[in-house]
């Protein structure tokens, strides 16, 4: 274990830094689109049951099988990773942010209508910070199933951790193996202590009294 660590170092952290850029890249996407599709919703009730419904479709769909649908269309590589995992990540960001939104006190938005709150005005100032909280942990859901999944999408040509496994396991080699589940748990581990953290802190500010 010590020696492959001594000579693959570089190897490692290269791959841990492709994993990281690739699940950044899938949050860069699916934040904005999962929040326009929110408030789209929020807005426009009666199309929540066929949005949530395609999402859930959508993630019951596996991932090997997804990356198979997409290949012939966007290829082999990153590309087809992130889209997929965006799809997926909508699942969470979308459920939990229109959560957040419903669960806004009804007295807070009068108290605001009646203060003369704009609908944009309300949205930003009021319904976005106490919705941040479910945001938040909506983003630590998609993030700890984007990381796991992202391992998968090496049988893509996507560089990450999961090029570490599957050497290990076409080679037989447990020690590559282990160092691979040893970086997908610090990772995972270190992103949901972020996302926690961050989690909390907008808990407070939407809620200090509680909090």
């Amino acid at each position: 274990m010590t020696a492959y660590l001594l000579h693959y170092y570089g190897y490692m952290l290269r791959a841990a830094a492709s994993h990281i850029e690739m699940i950044a890249l899938v949050m860069l996407f699916a934040i904005p689109v999962s929040a326009a599709l929110s408030v789209l919703v929020h807005v426009f009730r009666f199309l929540a049951v066929p949005v949530i419904t395609i999402l859930e479709i959508l993630y019951t769909i596996p991932s090997l099988a997804f990356f198979a649908i997409l290949t012939p269309i966007s290829g082999l590589g990153v590309k087809t990773a992130v889209i997929v995992l965006v799809c997926y990540s909508l699942f969470f960001l979308v459920r939990n942010f229109l959560a957040g939104l419903e669960g806004i006190d009804p007295l807070i938005i009068e108290a605001a209508q009646a203060m003369g709150y704009s609908r944009a005005g309300m949205f930003l100032k009021i319904e976005l910070p106490l919705a941040m909280p479910a945001l938040i942990a909506g983003t630590r859901l998609a993030c700890m199933s984007s990381i796991g999944i992202a391992c998968i999408a090496y049988a893509i040509g996507a560089e990450g951790i999961g090029s570490i496994l599957f050497e290990g396991m076409r080679q037989m080699s447990y020690v590559k193996i282990a160092w691979g589940v040893i970086l997908v748990v610090t990772l995972s581990v270190a992103v949901n202590n972020l996302m926690a953290a961050a989690e909390r802190y907008f808990a407070r500010r939407a809620d200090p009294g509680r909090t």
